[in-house]
Parts: structure tokens; sequence; C-alpha cells
């Protein structure tokens, strides 16, 4: 996997301390506390709990998308709010779609080509069996195109991509919802890639204590499921990479524990 997946660089407006939970498949756990400083600048906005860093408009510069507005970064770190919107969908998700080399977007069941001027022209409604309200982007067959995984509140579906933005649903779960976490790597070495699931408990109205879930893939982009069950933890994200570079993969879990 590509290290540098392992790193996040952001300028947020308030002093943060995050408390985190870093454990390896072994489920050997250290804590850790992470501090970061404000630059100056204070935004105000509703319902901004979901925040996508990504170079929306080509300048090298990380720009920032939450509360269904973009954020433009005039490369000090500064952000400029823009009549640009995709949607009334709060949770966006970027990639390139159709393989022309510039970020298309997703939002909720809504595609929006990039044309290579950085407009973004709204393209096609996704077919899907679920209310689709967020969306995780990634090359789950392994045919070299961006996947989408798309969530409800209570199910996710997998949607293949033809390589031209047309997608097809799958029928497929990975027992996911809309507060669950995907990353993605090779955890058991075999040369495919395979997909952990982190889940904070079961959907409302329960919302019962569940078990994270290991995907591991095959080549023929067939996924056998194991559960990865750790006591009382509500798990908020993970990140896969080898923190140690041992040569193996190792798990990176946000958790209230």
């Amino acid at each position: 996997m590509n290290k540098k997946h392992c790193r996040s660089t952001a300028k947020f407006s308030k002093v943060l301390t995050i408390c985190l939970v870093i454990l390896s498949l072994q489920v050997n756990t250290i804590k850790a506390q992470v501090s970061v400083i404000t630059n100056g600048q204070s935004i105000q906005a509703t319902n901004s709990w979901d925040i996508k860093l990504v170079d929306i408009n080509g300048d090298g510069n990380l720009d920032a998308y939450f509360a269904s507005k973009t954020w433009l970064n005039n490369g000090n770190g500064n952000l400029s709010e823009t009549k640009l919107s995709f949607g009334s969908g709060i949770f966006a998700s970027f990639g390139d779609l159709n393989g022309d080399g510039f970020v298309d977007v997703v939002c909720q069941d809504s595609i929006y080509l990039n044309d290579g001027d950085n407009h973004y022209a709204f393209k096609i409604k996704l077919s899907s069996d679920i209310l689709m309200y967020s969306s995780v982007l990634a090359d789950v067959d392994n045919h070299g195109d961006i996947d989408i995984i798309s969530c409800s509140t209570t199910t996710d579906r997998i949607l293949f991509n033809d390589g031209k933005a047309n997608f097809t649903n799958s029928g497929k779960s990975l027992g996911g919802w809309g507060q669950a976490s995907y990353t993605f790597g090779d955890i058991n070495s075999d040369g495919f890639t395979d997909i952990y699931v982190a889940i904070p408990h079961t959907p409302p109205p329960t919302m019962k204590h569940a078990a994270n879930k290991i995907w591991f893939g095959s080549e023929e982009n067939n996924f056998t499921e194991r559960s990865h069950d750790i006591s009382d933890a509500v798990s908020r994200n993970a990140i896969l990479c080898d923190f140690d570079n041992d040569g193996d993969i190792d798990l990176f879990l946000a958790s209230n524990m």
C-alpha cells in the first residue's frame, strides 16, 4: 500500500485533542494522543461533521467540502466558500470515476463529472435498491477503476464501475451502513485486496454492539467474511497500513471503549 495513504494533513479552526486507539490485527493496543493548532480562521457552518479534503479546482492545494458547500484553499490554508455545490447531500466522495485523470464527485445517488477545467456537470443518478446516503470509493474488484460502496442508514451495497462511470448494482452487502468506516489493504498477504469494515453499532433503533467485519478478497472477486469483535468497542474509523514496517498490514482503529 502507498504510504501516502497513511498520512493526512489538515488545518482546523480550533484546538482539538483526539483520543485514539491503535490495534494490530492481533489486537494489541497502544493509546495515543494528538494535538493540532488553529490557523486563526473560524468557520461557522451547520451539518459539517463530514469533511472531505481534496484538490477540487486542480491548483495543487487541498480544498474542503463540508456542509453541502465547497471551500477553496488560497494556498496558505485559509478557506473561502464558493457557490460550487453537488446537490443537497452533506456526504460527498471524490475520485476519478471515468479514468480521464480528473476528480469527479459522488453525492448521495448522483454523479458529477469534471470536464478537465474544474467544471462539474451532473451525469446520472445511480440505480440502487437502497436509499443512498453516503458512499465510499475504491477499486473493489481490482479492475483498475473506482467502484462505489453505497450506504443507507441501515445497510450497504457494492456498485461496480465499467471504467467509464457506468455503475451496476451488484446486490452484495458488506454488512456496514451509513456510520460504518471502510478501509482497504492486503491483510493476509495473498496479493488480493481485502476490506475491513468498522461498525460502531447496529443501526437504530436497536443500536446494539456489533462486531467489525473483515472481507478477504480472491482472484474471482468473491469475498470471504470473518468477524473481528472488539469487546465493548464503538468503532468510529479505521486505517490499514504497515505502521511498524515489518512487511504486513496493521490496523489503526479509532474507537470509544
